[in-house]
């Protein structure tokens, strides 16, 4: 499975002044531009999903060592893997972390969780090696968004879904306003960083501006690329073992 995967990289910014706060990881096979949701789905009910998310940080890893980011990266993982094989992801983990000026894991929302202990336990293991821990897609009713659940797993990070904040910017309607703003307070008293997905206009980055939001990812900054293409202000290609040898 390794062999097929092309991890795809695309940036957050900061609201405040729109540099460069991070780039996430995203999943992808060679070749191809699209996340398999289906192939996700059927991966997590069978526990499959631990091989791909360790595939994806060894992936991540040989590539860092190609190429030096100068900043964060930000990892995906189900929370089925926290539940299944937290300490053998964990060690993968530590081995990227080690390569990297900060990283980020951002648990994913798609998988229901059953034990919040193991997670609770996984953040604070996190937490203690300067990992950020970041829950991902974050959209009202889901557990995710729960004031007790955000206070007890202590995110650095959260990650509202795109849909939300399309949903509260296209209409304005107080029924999606106030869901929105319910939860960009229960970031902000949790001391969680919060980040707007599915930014894809100036408009939608001004109402995300409004909202008191930290930082921000979608088509209007770029579309998920190859590592090799990021800029030469955010990419430096590692010197090659012939060139270390004569410097």
């Amino acid at each position: 499975m390794k062999a097929l995967i092309e991890p795809q990289f695309q940036s957050i910014l900061t609201v405040r002044d729109q540099s460069l706060y991070a780039v996430e990881a995203l999943f992808r096979f060679k070749g191809q531009n699209t996340l398999p949701a289906r192939h996700f789905q059927k991966w997590e009910r069978t526990g499959y999903i631990k091989y791909i998310d360790i595939a994806v940080l060894q992936t991540v890893a040989e590539l860092v060592a190609k190429y030096k980011f100068a900043d964060r990266v930000a990892v995906n993982v189900s929370a089925r893997t926290i539940e299944d094989a937290s300490e053998e992801y964990f060690r993968e983990l530590l081995a990227l972390a080690g390569k990297l000026p900060r990283l980020i894991v951002e648990v994913t929302e798609t998988y229901a969780i059953t034990n919040c202990r193991k997670l609770i336990a996984f953040s604070k293991m996190c937490a203690a090696t300067d990992i950020h821990v970041c829950l991902d897609d974050c959209a009202p009713p889901h557990q995710f968004c729960d004031g007790k659940f955000i206070k007890a797993v202590r995110p650095k990070l959260m990650k509202i879904d795109a849909e939300v904040i399309t949903r509260a910017f296209d209409t304005g309607a107080a029924h999606e306003l106030d869901p929105l703003r319910g939860l960009v307070q229960r970031a902000k008293e949790a001391g969680a960083g919060i980040v707007a997905e599915g930014v894809d206009s100036p408009g939608k980055l001004d109402f995300v501006r409004t909202l008191g939001i930290d930082y921000w990812q979608g088509f209007h900054a770029d579309k998920p690329r190859l590592m090799a293409t990021f800029p030469k202000k955010v990419l430096v290609r590692a010197p090659s073992t012939k060139a270390l040898a004569t410097t």
